[in-house]
């Protein structure tokens, strides 16, 4: 095994965590693979996130479903982005063999499109996904029976594979051959509340909450909502009009480990944060998407290991995110369970594509 590519879906910045835990398990356990990352996402972003260069392809055609106001899936978007590229698939297709073919992987690992699987078939190199979920299944939700073109695409892409290996909990139920447990994947953060509070010259008493929504930040909610007593936000550069607030962009720790040091996160639901949050026992107020297909088993999961409710952010007002937080801060953080193992998991991707 000289290269692996790892293609990485735009949609999100959970797509992109999933799939780092094991390009950075493979790059410590066996730095003579090279690893070539093929993505929408920005190249210094990936870089930041892994902690080591790679090699980068700029590619547009794994978008998942198009959002509008940081939350709510466009499906009027989302079906013409689709339309638009089942009529022109021998040339989505072929751009993506010519991509692929110019770096001469050995192996393709998906998270989770289905486009550089197709082109994987078609040039006869062994593939893998690596999800939490299929865009099959997600779209298959909303579509009801519409666009079965595409979502034959989609099946017999996954179907290609050797086998998804699949984060926990899992939704996907396109056609994979075969489903290999991985675990649930999410990082562990440095907790140091007091330097943060430092940092930001906040009294050791105050309670730090994390509002993370990734690429897609909702509209900034009532001024009044971030005005808890004692509490300091730390939020958006978008959402920081607020004297009770700090803008995140400015400053100059990992996410992680902010995350690790804060005392609650207020939070769309995604695959990244629930993870992050339960790993880290950081409580988690959290916002769903309407109709999402991975929030029942996410939410179920996050509510299971970790101190998790759900909010409506548009309905929420100060007195009951006061509340909420101060239940949490009064309850015990339950067992986390067991994570990824770097080794075992590097092992499987290896075995797994013979």
């Amino acid at each position: 095994m000289r290269r692996i590519l790892f293609s990485v879906s735009g949609h999100g910045l959970g797509h992109l965590n999933q799939a780092a835990a094991l390009m950075q398990a493979v790059h410590a356990r066996h730095p003579d693979i090279a690893i070539t990352v093929r993505s929408s996402l920005d190249r210094a972003r990936i870089e930041q996130r892994l902690g080591f260069p790679v090699a980068y392809l700029d590619a547009q055609d794994d978008f998942g479903v198009r959002i509008r106001n940081g939350f709510d899936v466009d499906l009027p978007e989302t079906g013409r982005a689709y339309d638009r590229m089942a009529a022109r698939w021998p040339e989505v297709l072929g751009r993506a063999k010519a991509d692929i073919a110019a770096v001469r992987p050995d192996l393709i690992v998906a998270n989770v499109g289905f486009v550089p699987l197709a082109a994987g078939a078609e040039l006869g190199i062994p593939s893998l996904g690596l999800a939490s979920l299929d865009w099959h299944t997600v779209l298959a939700g909303y579509w009801a029976g519409e666009r079965a073109q595409v979502l034959d695409l989609m099946d017999a892409a996954y179907a290609s594979a050797e086998a998804l290996l699949a984060f926990a909990p899992t939704t996907a139920e396109a056609a994979w051959r075969r489903r290999i447990s991985l675990g649930p994947a999410a990082e562990a953060g440095r907790p140091r509340g007091d330097a943060l509070r430092a940092r930001l010259g906040l009294p050791r008493g105050q309670r730090l909450v994390l509002c993370a929504f990734g690429n897609s930040a909702p509209p900034p909610p009532r001024t009044d909502l971030l005005a808890c007593a004692g509490t300091t936000f730390l939020v958006p550069a978008r959402w920081s009009a607020a004297k009770s607030t700090v803008a995140v962009d400015g400053l100059d720790w990992p996410f992680i480990d902010l995350l690790a040091s804060c005392d609650a996160c207020l939070a769309k639901l995604g695959y990244g944060i629930a993870a992050e949050a339960v790993r880290n026992a950081v409580p988690l107020l959290y916002h769903r998407r309407p109709g999402w297909r991975e929030d029942d088993a996410l939410a179920g999961w996050t509510e299971a290991h970790g101190r998790a409710r759900q909010i409506d952010l548009a309905a929420l007002d100060a007195d009951g995110l006061r509340h909420a937080l101060d239940r949490f801060a009064a309850e015990p953080a339950p067992a986390a369970p067991a994570f990824m193992d770097p080794d075992a998991a590097v092992s499987t991707l290896l075995s797994a594509a013979l």
